[in-house]
C-alpha cells in the first residue's frame, strides 16, 4: 500500500504542470547591471533574444541582433525591479544570469546593500561573473559583439576561455565574491570594464567592443581604490591564475626587444625573518619560452635582464596598490591563516610597507617549443 501511495505522489508531481509558464512566455534575464545616482538604485536587465542563439531558416549568424534591456529605478533593488516586471509583460526569469556588473558609485556607496538584496531574491541565480565600471552599463550591455556573435560568447561571460590566450585580471564568479566579501583579510579584486572604440572595425567604421582595463580593490565592502592595467602589469603576467603571457626584453633603446611567453606560474608567499625582523618574501617559477629576437642573445644575460624587469614590474604591482591601501598579493590572508601569531600583533601593515624589489625572488625554466620546421631542444633551467 505504502509503495502504491508513493508511485501515485510521484506521478501526481511529475504531472502537475498547471502553475508553469512555457519558455516562449518567459523573459531570460542573462545579465543584470546596478547603479547608484541621486540616492536611488538603477538596475540594468539585459535579456536573451533567441535569434541571437538559435538560427532560423534563411537567417545569418552575422547579421545584427537586437539586445533587449529594461531599466527600472527605486530607493530599493527590489523597486526598481517591480518597475521593471511592470514593464515586461511576461513573467522574468533569473536562472541563466551569468553576468554582474557594478558602477564605482554603486561598490562605493551600496555595495553591501546589493550583495544583501541580490542574496535575499530566491529565484536569482547569483553564479555569474562580477566586474565593476566607471562607464555607463546601459552602453556595455547593448554593445555589440564582432559578427553579431550573442552576447553569451562574450569575453566577460567567459573570461577563462580569454585567459588561455592572454592573461588579465584573474575573473571572480559572483558565488566566490559574496563568500570572500565578508572575510576581513581578504582583497577582491573586481575587473573593470570599458568600451573600446578603436580596435575593431566593420568595414571602415569603428566598432565599439566590451574589454577589461585594471580593476577595483575591495575590502570587507570598503572600495580601496581603482588602478588601470599598466600599473598592474606585473600582477597579471605574475599570478596563479595566469595560463599565458608575453614579455619583452629591451637590451637599449634601439634595439627590437626580445619577446618571451611565459607560462604558468607558479607564485609562493612566505615570511622570512631578516635582521630579527619578519618580512614578506615572494618567490615565483615561470616556464619561460623565447619567441622573437633571442637566437644571438646571450642565454644568462637574457635571463638576468627578464628576471630583472619581472621583480620591477611585479613591484610596481605591490606599489600601485599599497597606495590605495590594497594588498594586491593578499599576503594579510596568508599571515592570518598560517602565520597567526604574527598577524595578531598587528604586524602585516608595516610588513606590506617595508617590502622592497630584494623580496622578490624568480626562477626561470627555459621550455624549447617545437618549431614548425626544425627541432625541438629540451629544455634548461637557471
Amino acid at each position: 500500500m505504502k509503495k502504491l501511495l508513493a508511485l501515485l505522489f510521484s506521478l501526481i508531481m511529475l504531472t502537475s504542470c498547471g502553475q508553469s509558464t512555457e519558455i516562449q512566455y518567459q523573459a531570460f534575464a542573462i545579465g543584470l547591471g546596478i547603479d547608484f545616482k541621486d540616492n536611488q538604485y538603477i538596475v540594468y536587465m539585459q535579456y536573451l533574444d533567441f535569434s541571437n542563439v538559435a538560427q532560423f531558416e534563411g537567417d545569418s549568424i552575422n547579421t545584427k541582433k537586437p539586445v533587449w534591456l529594461a531599466v527600472g529605478k527605486g530607493k530599493t533593488i527590489h523597486d526598481a525591479l517591480i518597475e521593471i516586471y511592470q514593464a515586461m509583460q511576461i513573467q522574468s526569469n533569473f536562472e541563466h544570469l551569468t553576468l554582474f556588473i557594478f558602477t564605482e558609485d554603486a561598490i562605493k556607496y551600496r555595495l553591501q546593500n546589493i550583495i544583501e538584496s541580490l542574496n535575499s531574491i530566491y529565484s536569482m541565480r547569483i553564479n555569474g561573473w562580477v566586474y565593476g565600471t566607471d562607464g555607463d552599463i546601459g552602453t556595455i550591455f547593448t554593445a555589440k559583439m564582432p559578427f553579431y556573435y550573442p552576447h553569451t560568447d562574450s569575453q566577460l561571460n567567459h573570461p577563462e576561455t580569454i585567459q588561455q590566450s592572454v592573461a588579465d585580471i584573474p575573473p571572480i564568479s559572483a558565488e566566490e565574491f559574496i563568500i570572500a566579501v565578508e572575510e576581513k583579510t581578504k582583497t577582491l579584486i573586481m575587473p573593470k570594464v570599458v568600451m573600446n572604440p578603436k580596435t575593431i572595425n566593420i568595414d571602415t567604421s569603428n566598432m565599439p567592443v566590451v574589454q577589461l582595463d585594471g580593476g577595483f580593490f575591495i575590502k570587507g565592502y570598503e572600495l580601496q581604490g581603482e588602478i588601470d592595467r599598466e600599473p598592474m602589469v606585473g600582477f597579471i603576467k605574475m599570478n596563479n591564475d595566469t595560463k599565458r603571457t608575453l614579455t619583452h626584453v629591451k637590451y637599449s633603446d634601439d634595439e627590437t626587444p626580445v619577446t618571451a611567453e611565459i607560462r604558468n606560474p607558479k607564485v609562493k608567499r612566505s615570511v622570512i625573518v631578516k635582521n630579527g625582523a619578519p618580512r614578506y618574501h615572494l618567490s615565483v617559477d615561470i616556464s619561460l619560452i623565447l619567441r622573437e629576437h633571442a637566437q644571438k642573445k646571450n642565454q644568462k644575460q637574457l635571463h638576468y635582464l627578464l628576471r630583472e624587469n619581472l621583480k620591477e614590474e611585479i613591484f610596481q604591482s605591490i606599489s600601485s596598490a599599497r597606495n590605495k591601501n590594497a594588498d594586491i598579493y593578499q599576503f594579510e590572508d596568508y599571515l592570518f591563516r598560517y602565520k597567526n601569531k604574527l598577524w595578531a600583533q598587528k604586524l602585516h601593515h608595516d610588513m606590506l610597507n617595508n617590502m622592497t624589489i630584494d623580496d622578490i625572488d624568480i626562477k626561470i625554466r627555459e621550455v624549447k617549443s617545437s618549431n614548425k620546421i626544425g627541432k625541438n631542444e629540451g629544455k634548461r633551467e637557471h
